[in-house]
């Protein structure tokens, strides 16, 4: 028969066991572990040429010091750095980047990954998204004159809106299919600071067919020297 004493005795040993088995497993499952407030951020509207600034905020929510390593972007328009890389348990830091526009335009979709030694997040990927201005607007941007009948002309006005009315040239306009002329720019009547190109389109020499063609516009802007304007239709007798 086992005395009390040495029953306490073995009870004590068998919890002390547990209780550093459970130690040692929860050393084992420890982990630092990345947490973002924004993994995207929307800059809105931006024009050519401009740059903007991002801040992607993050914590370590684990319970090992978190280490950031390479950060890589999908394009040289970007370039991102980790304010602090190495974050004990708790601790926050931010991401930071800047997106140059360049001679980008339309909506825009890039991406930042972030290396980690987060277990469960080895790479993050923060997107940046907007849209991109154009420096000269443009409309239409592609003229659209169904179908073109023999015979006859066709007409279509198009107008160029640039975003700094002083600080623009138009160098040359080259339509280079034959059956496409246009007139020299003129000021539009109906939209401030912009410039209008009339289009005519004669199919009398055109085999009956569709056509595609375009008309190219110099400019005198560093991130937007080229401005194309598509012409389409379908040619019939």
């Amino acid at each position: 028969m086992i005395s009390p004493v040495k029953a306490i005795a073995r009870r004590l040993l068998v919890a002390a066991l547990c209780v550093a088995t459970a130690l040692a497993a929860g050393a084992a499952n420890a982990a630092p572990k990345i947490t973002f407030e924004n993994t995207q951020v929307d800059f809105g509207t931006l024009g050519q040429g401009k740059s903007v600034d991002l801040i992607y905020r993050f914590r370590n929510t684990g319970d090992q010091e978190l280490t950031i390593g390479n950060i890589h972007t999908s394009c040289g328009c970007t370039n991102a750095t980790a304010l602090k890389r190495s974050l004990k348990p708790g601790e926050a830091s931010e991401i930071r980047a800047k997106f140059n526009s360049g001679s980008f335009r339309g909506k825009i979709t890039k991406t930042i990954t972030v290396e980690t030694n987060d277990p469960g997040n080895r790479a993050v990927q923060l997107m940046v998204v907007g849209y991109v201005k154009p420096s000269v607007e443009v409309f239409p941007q592609s003229i659209n004159f169904g179908t073109l009948k023999k015979g006859r002309t066709f007409q279509q006005t198009v107008v160029l809106k640039p975003e700094d009315p002083g600080k623009f040239t138009i160098r040359s306009v080259d339509a280079r299919a034959p059956f496409i002329t246009v007139g020299r720019p003129v000021r539009s009547k109906s939209v401030p600071g912009a410039w209008e190109l009339h289009v005519k389109v004669d199919p009398a020499s055109v085999k009956p067919g569709r056509i595609y063609e375009m008309i190219q516009i110099r400019t005198d802007l560093t991130v937007q020297p080229l401005v194309v304007v598509r012409v389409i239709g379908s040619v019939v007798e």
